[in-house]
């Protein structure tokens, strides 16, 4: 009883059930190792096996929110593997939303391709508050002020804060959200992807079912019940809009929510259109940018799936011939794994929340894997067999009233037109209530006999509808208990226009009064689902066949008509296969590892240009090189760590090399070492680098030099330590007066006097005040700065930040920052670079070439803020993006000393 009882409240299980539960005094923050979590990956489904969740009070978290985020009066931080959540709601509810989390984990890494390597040593943060006021709350508690409602993650913060409005939609925004986050943890931004993309796979991702007895969340639904139907919501654009194609979608950078999905749907519906995807997905992730986004995404698109008149021609082919399975009548539904959960208030006139099913008892069921796409259930006794597409069709389904036992009606619809047709209900677990009467049909009401009231509670108050459509009679069966032994059966007679409509009309699920979960049973096509207990491919049609798929697919892309020939036939054979059985499918698998040692060595001997040549093998390997910095074990040192994994099959060994620069900032010489991996494995080098005073940027960079199968390939890494400029002077805010443009003011013009005031905003006299880096800061975290936390929330107003550099000898360098809004920049009083709008912060979204003499340089920036979050990142940098030699900054110069 108690599991039903927190299936009905939208949680998981009692607290009690729990691993990590709430103490006196929490613990401190566990690493996330120490939080393990089990998740069995069966397609787009996932299933817990065990789960950490430790309450950790006030204690914050490691995220990659840096230090931005703060505690919150009544907020609670809880954390396990992967995430972090700061959260007013009970714990039950904080475990059951970091168990929805972790059930996605695997699914955000699928989608995107890669897993993020910081995840070694930090989570990723949410923010949940219960209500709209405490969301405000937390929100202000991190100097956040601007907020639409429902969920948003923020840039700069990559963080997401949220509150619910019903249990689906508290999931649902957690799922989205979620999408979200991780493309900026991965990539840095989402501002360098058209908004199609960006929200029609957090739609399209968060679109999910949720089975929480089984503690199953199954994502990327395409077909399902609640609210949130983006399938239904983008047909009916398109159905109202039919002069939008693809192409005038994607010009505008995506329509509504609904059309988005739909879009990235029809990209990936097939297996070959689903590596073309990935393909699409990968390249704009690294080559596009905020500017050109838009171009890149077109000449991919076009290249991928064919000129626009194919993929206007072919979208409007697969969308005509799709419909969704639910409408959504009146308010309103939940979905538990395949029940239908009533919430029992309807709104407006209607007397019943009402779900139709597009699915008439006179229609054969036709499989389709993007139809009702999530798993389904086995028949259960109570309802017995049910057919479609027959003479006399038959189709049931269970009423549970376990949530509010002997209230309120609910049961099945048959041919429904304008909320009106058959109904088949169950009034308050005590009676069997037949209801023709839009149909011109008597109305039966039968008590229920005591035998079988017995044998419904005794199964958790469930019962099964059975309706069968005969010649002459709607025959209706209610069993319950186990098998369905106790059993009430009547039948209503028909007439033949009556059974012509009830044989052709769409049904539906219907309840009022009380909360109840309403199973359909329709013989709806779906096959009997898989042990989803047993690990499968994340891809839809769980092809194990998938991953290697896209390996020799991109592969052949890549080379082009370089492309050996074995390489092709393989690749053409598991194509052909991902269609198809299981078994052909391990067949395609098995010829594929079997000619992979000869493939090799054909990609290697293939004349393409050894970059091509070396990035297919890396790519067909699957390996990755990764480099993290953490804090050394020593003041004044870090430990560089590279890491090696991935590998797809067999084994490659070699050795993994280092270089330290500049010379200036790190005299730290690494030494190479051997290496060795095998497939499923991780290779770690550890090394540890004297780390630059005064927070001076530096870098450490691997290469792999492999063998794999025999033939040599090299990968490399690089990250940046104390990445950004350090520190500045900054003054503001300075009023716009309204103006979206480069508003000129005194302190452009020359030498500044440090201890000068000005007038800022709202009369206010400012002065200029020194920002630097926390030193508390993790060293692999760039400089940030978060100009509300120093200036207030201040719309349409600008900021300066000035900075002195020393350049060893006359250089060329890349001044690349990120900066909310716009910004302008002046080196050496010269003015090198402006721009005006609204954007998002996006880290060096804006790489100017600068060019610096020797000795000092004066570095001036402008910020200028239109509204919503206000950040600054600052790189002096190489083309490649590593620190340049001889080059440091200062708050120190002779000018202005002189002048104080």
């Amino acid at each position: 009883m108690r599991l039903r009882v927190a299936i009905c409240l939208g949680l998981l299980v009692a607290a009690a059930l729990w691993a990590g539960g709430a103490s006196a005094a929490p613990p401190s923050v566990p690493p996330p190792e120490k939080t393990p979590v089990e998740v069995v990956v069966s397609g787009h489904t996932s299933t817990l096996k065990s789960i950490t969740i430790v309450n950790v009070g006030q204690q914050i978290p490691k995220t990659f929110s840096r230090d931005l985020l703060h505690n919150t009066a009544g907020f609670h931080w809880y954390v396990s593997r992967h995430y972090a959540l700061k959260t007013d709601f009970p714990e039950a509810q904080a475990r059951e939303y970091l168990t929805l989390l972790e059930l996605a984990y695997p699914h955000y890494v699928a989608n995107f391709g890669r897993e993020i390597p910081e995840m070694r040593d930090r989570r990723m943060a949410f923010i949940y508050g219960s209500s709209y006021e405490r969301l405000r709350d937390a929100m202000q508690s991190d100097d956040v002020y601007s907020f639409g409602g429902g969920g948003i993650t923020q840039e700069g913060f990559w963080c997401t804060y949220q509150f619910p409005s019903n249990p689906y939609h508290g999931r649902y925004i957690l799922l989205h959200e979620g999408t979200h986050l991780y493309q900026y943890c991965l990539t840095g931004t989402t501002t360098h992807t058209l908004g199609f993309y960006t929200e029609g796979i957090a739609d399209g991702f968060s679109s999910h079912v949720y089975d929480p007895k089984h503690k199953r969340l199954t994502v990327d639904v395409f077909d399902r019940a609640p609210v949130h139907n983006f399938f239904e919501r983008g047909m009916n654009s398109l159905k109202g809009r039919p002069d939008l194609t693809f192409e005038k979608l994607h010009q505008e950078g995506g329509g509504d929510r609904g059309t988005n999905v739909v879009m990235t749907q029809f990209l990936k519906h097939t297996p070959e259109r689903l590596q073309k995807w990935r393909i699409y997905q990968d390249e704009m992730i690294r080559t596009a940018t905020p500017a050109t986004k838009r171009e890149v995404s077109e000449r991919l698109l076009t290249d991928l799936y064919g000129p626009w008149e194919r993929i206007n021609a072919d979208f409007a082919e697969w969308t005509k011939a799709r419909a969704p399975t639910f409408h959504q009548v009146n308010w309103g539904f939940d979905q538990y794994g395949d029940a239908m959960v009533s919430f029992g208030q309807p709104r407006g006139s209607g007397d019943f929340s009402e779900m139709d099913i597009a699915l008439a008892p006179k229609d054969p069921p036709r499989p389709d894997d993007m139809v009702m796409d999530y798993p389904a259930q086995p028949v259960p006794p109570i309802v017995g067999p049910v057919k479609r597409g027959v003479a006399e069709p038959s189709v049931g389904c269970i009423v549970d009233f376990s949530c509010a036992p002997g209230k309120g009606v609910a049961g099945l619809g048959l041919g429904r037109i304008d909320r009106n047709g058959l109904r088949v209900l169950v009034d308050e677990g005590k009676r069997l209530v037949i209801d023709g009467a839009d149909l011109g049909m008597n109305k039966t009401v039968m008590a229920i006999p005591e035998p079988l009231q017995a044998a419904m509670k005794k199964d958790g108050h469930r019962v099964g509808i059975t309706v069968k459509i005969a010649a002459e009679a709607v025959e209706v069966t209610l069993r319950a208990g186990p098998k369905g032994k106790q059993a009430l059966a009547t039948s209503v007679p028909i007439n033949e226009e009556q059974r012509q409509r009830l044989m052709a009309m769409p049904m539906a699920v219907l309840g009022v009064g009380a909360r109840h979960l309403i199973t359909p049973v329709l013989d709806d096509g779906r096959p009997p689902p898989p042990n989803l207990m047993v690990p499968a491919s994340p891809d839809r049609r769980r092809n194990p066949s998938d991953p290697v798929l896209y390996r020799a697919y991109k592969a052949c892309r890549r080379l082009g008509p370089q492309a050996p020939k074995v390489l092709l036939e393989v690749r053409d054979k598991l194509l052909a296969a991902a269609t198809q059985s299981h078994q052909a499918q391990q067949d395609a698998l098995r010829a594929y590892e079997k000619a992979l040692p000869a493939i090799v060595k054909a990609v290697h001997a293939c004349g393409a240009p050894p970059e091509t040549i070396n990035r297919t093998l890396v790519e067909l390997s699957g390996l990755s090189l990764n480099v993290l910095l953490e804090d050394g074990p020593k003041p004044g040192q870090c430990t560089a760590l590279a890491f090696l994994s991935g590998l797809f099959s067999g084994s490659a060994s070699g050795k993994v090399r280092f270089e330290c620069g500049p010379p200036t900032a790190t005299g730290s010489v690494l030494k190479a070492e051997s290496v060795k991996i095998k497939t499923g494995k991780t290779s770690e080098v550890r090394r540890v680098v004297d780390r630059p005073k005064e927070s001076v940027p530096f870098y450490v960079e691997a290469a792999a030099d492999l063998a794999w199968f025999g033939v040599p390939m090299t990968l490399s890494a690089m990250k940046v330590g104390n990445a950004g400029i350090p520190g500045f002077w900054m003054v503001g805010p300075f009023d716009s007066g309204g103006k979206f443009e480069d508003v000129p003011h005194d302190i452009e013009k020359g030498p500044v006097n440090l201890t000068n005031t000005y007038p800022a905003v709202n009369h206010k006299m400012v002065t200029w005040q020194k920002i630097e880096r926390n030193p508390a800061l993790s060293v692999d975290l760039n400089h940030l700065v978060y100009l509300v936390r120093h200036f207030g929330q201040a719309n349409g107003a600008f900021a300066y930040a000035l900075v002195w550099v020393d350049a060893a000898r006359d250089t060329d360098a890349v001044l690349a920052v990120g900066a909310s809004d716009g910004l302008a920049v002046w080196v050496n009083d010269e003015k090198v670079h402006s721009v005006v709008g609204g954007r998002d912060w996006s880290p060096q979204e804006d790489r100017i070439p600068i060019h610096l003499k020797q000795g000092r340089n004066r570095l001036l920036l402008k910020s200028m803020h239109w509204g919503g979050l206000w950040f600054l990142s600052t790189d002096i940098q190489d083309e490649k993006g590593k620190p340049l030699d001889g080059v440091t900054t200062t708050l120190q110069n002779e000018e202005v000393e002189n002048e104080k």
